[in-house]
């Protein structure tokens, strides 16, 4: 009866911070109390009354369900856009330039900012940004500043010789002048109003929350931070929260691997960018209006046969999605039955622009492997997008079921 009213209270703390119930499955909320139990060596009744009434003690179970583990660069693509973003909108003679990293996590990601507007000559005291997390122990390591190698494994040497002091321990501390730059607060987004306390801002990095947030704090946040933006900023989304966008005025930059979105079309286009449509396989492609030179099939079945999907998914990490695409197609053509393959369809067909298609593919993938998650939680995405929330639901209940029977 008390592991039952822990978890009752559990729910109530994630409903607090806007976490989906989907994602705080009960499995996953037992082991997080548990946990908390043994580190205070308190039996499950004085744990509950501890709970309700420590608030210090709510935001440790909380932590307990957050991912923490990132890195300077993550992902490299959205950093270099991001520099040469800055470079073509006039910065450093724009003035001060402000961002938004929410969520922050240990600070890799906001101190990843304000590295890549100084590598274009930004100074340190034009750069605000605004490092929001709801972890006090990541917080509290951010405003430290001192990372390990493995953080520092995607930054690039010029960038990691220039603003970081090698430690005995041999660890890295970062330059005085980059830590300025950044003003980290705790703050829980499920808030209303709390990215307009610090807008507008310039750009907005949100990566890989809004995939953990029930819908209706999901759409609120959304909206608060498009209405953050200044008229000509920049979103900047986690891989697989990209097809949340495309409910929003926004257009998806040419460069498709850094999921980044604009507020405004940059000059000379007629509302969103839209990616040409993919062609059938051996046939000429075009990228950023640049000819693609043409594979014929029996090369494509070559290369594949050599590679599998190691080419298509370099490709897409390239961002040539387009390319990627007309293997991946006829790896599905050559291998086919495989679920792996039809999910690489699917998430090409998002990064294009092309829900329906993508939608198809996800479903193929469950049919012949119905417990793909990755496959169901990228269909969820898609069905929540069009407004089919119960289905979408429905979905994430059967990616939980199948997570609570391992």
């Amino acid at each position: 009866m008390t592991m039952a009213a822990l978890l009752v209270e559990a729910r109530r703390l994630c409903s607090v911070a806007g976490l989906s119930p989907e994602v705080c499955t009960d499995s996953l909320l037992e082991a997080a109390v548990s946990r908390r139990g043994k580190a205070l060596e308190l039996q499950p009744e004085a744990f509950l009354s501890r709970l309700r009434d420590d608030t210090s003690e709510q935001r440790e179970l909380v932590e307990e369900l957050l991912v923490r583990e990132s890195w300077f660069w993550r992902d490299v693509r959205p950093f270099e856009w991001f520099s040469g973003w800055l470079r073509e909108q006039g910065w450093p003679a724009r003035g001060t330039l402000r961002v938004l990293s929410a969520p922050c996590a240990n600070g890799e990601e906001a101190y990843s900012i304000v590295l890549a507007a100084l590598r274009i000559g930004v100074k340190a005291s034009a750069i605000h940004v605004d490092g929001l997390d709801l972890s006090l122990r990541g917080l509290g390591l951010a405003r430290a500043a001192r990372y390990s190698p493995r953080a520092l494994r995607a930054l690039p040497d010029e960038l990691k010789s220039r603003y970081f002091v090698g430690l005995p321990d041999g660890g890295f501390q970062l330059d005085q002048a980059c830590q300025s730059a950044v003003r980290f607060q705790c703050a829980n987004l499920a808030e209303a109003g709390r990215v307009a306390r610090g807008a507008p801002y310039d750009a907005i990095f949100c990566r890989n929350l809004l995939i953990y947030l029930d819908a209706p704090t999901r759409s609120r946040l959304l909206a608060e931070i498009l209405q953050g933006l200044t008229p000509d900023g920049a979103l900047i989304l986690g891989h697989a929260e990209a097809s949340l966008a495309q409910s929003l005025p926004l257009s998806p930059v040419k460069d498709g691997a850094c999921f980044a979105f604009l507020r405004q079309a940059p000059a000379g286009v007629a509302g969103p960018i839209r990616p040409a449509p993919v062609r059938a396989a051996g046939g000429p492609l075009r990228r950023a209006g640049l000819p693609v030179r043409p594979r014929s099939a029996a090369g494509v079945a070559s290369s594949l046969r050599q590679a599998g999907a190691s080419e298509a998914q370099a490709l897409a990490d390239a961002g040539r999605y387009r390319e990627a695409l007309e293997l991946a197609e006829s790896l599905r053509v050559l291998q086919p039955g495989v679920a792996e393959h039809e999910y690489l369809v699917g998430l090409l067909h998002s990064a294009l622009g092309h829900p329906a298609e993508a939608r198809r593919a996800y479903q193929r993938a469950l049919y012949l492997e119905p417990s793909h998650g990755p496959s169901r939680e990228q269909l969820s995405l898609l069905l929540e997008a069009d407004g089919d929330t119960a289905r979408a639901a429905r979905m994430r209940q059967g990616l939980r079921d199948r997570e609570d029977i391992r």
